[in-house]
């Protein structure tokens, strides 16, 4: 039977210097692998936060930006709205003015009667003021030898000259009418422009006068809405 107990007088190897620093260098290079890759998961863990927290903006971001798209929305869904009553009123306006042209047969007789003197009287300050230095100047500048209407003092010109060159006839002595619901002389722009039309259409007196007084009633319209309180603050000047 053999005999397993151990020699004790039996020496067990010892490595040598050189293996003995291998060995320490081996296990050194594993130590440094290590931490490498510990090193690794920390830095991809530190990614993965950096990552979320810049998910966790976006998303953010997206909630900002919805809440100002809602904004805007409601912003112009109440503009939208303000236009819809603008344009609601400005139907209504026209709607008026259309029930007036319509109604014009039925005008009562001190309206008719007042727009024959508006007109007379028109007619006076233009003959008057015809001969006026300024006109004649005007008349120099703006005559284009020939035309259809009739200008004071003699002379046709084309309708918008026409009607520009008795306007400055008209106002030449400054005593034309004054409105000052309209902040301003109606007649020089009105009478100036309806005049004008009127020979070149070959409108009758009946049209005329409509046009007169319809052109007194917008412009009279337009003066409440502009002109009542610092109408040369606002850039605006009357008559003009």
């Amino acid at each position: 039977m053999e005999n397993n107990k151990c020699d004790l007088n039996e020496r067990i190897p010892v490595k040598t210097k050189d293996e003995i620093g291998q060995l320490v260098g081996g296990i050194n290079a594993f130590l440094d692998t290590l931490k490498n890759v510990i090193g690794g998961i920390s830095n991809g863990s530190n990614h993965l936060e950096e990552a979320i927290s810049g998910v966790t903006e976006s998303v953010n971001s997206v909630n900002v930006s919805s809440k100002n798209i809602s904004d805007v929305m409601d912003r112009l869904s109440a503009s939208m709205e303000e236009v819809s009553v603008t344009i609601s009123n400005i139907n209504q306006n026209v709607s008026e003015v259309g029930d007036s042209v319509n109604g014009f047969s039925e005008t009562c007789g001190e309206v008719l009667d007042y727009s024959k003197l508006v007109i007379l009287d028109y007619l006076g300050c233009a003959i008057g003021g015809a001969n006026v230095d300024t006109t004649k100047q005007v008349k120099q500048i703006f005559m284009d030898g020939g035309g259809e209407c009739t200008v004071f003092n003699g002379g046709k010109a084309s309708v918008e000259r026409a009607a520009f060159i008795n306007g400055a006839a008209s106002h030449a002595l400054e005593m034309d009418d004054a409105s000052f619901f309209a902040g301003g002389h109606p007649a020089v722009v009105i009478i100036s422009a309806a005049l004008a039309m009127a020979e070149k259409q070959n409108s009758s007196g009946r049209e005329l006068m409509e046009a007169v007084i319809l052109g007194y009633d917008m412009m009279t319209r337009v003066g409440r809405g502009v002109v009542p309180d610092h109408c040369f603050d606002r850039g605006w000047h009357p008559t003009a």
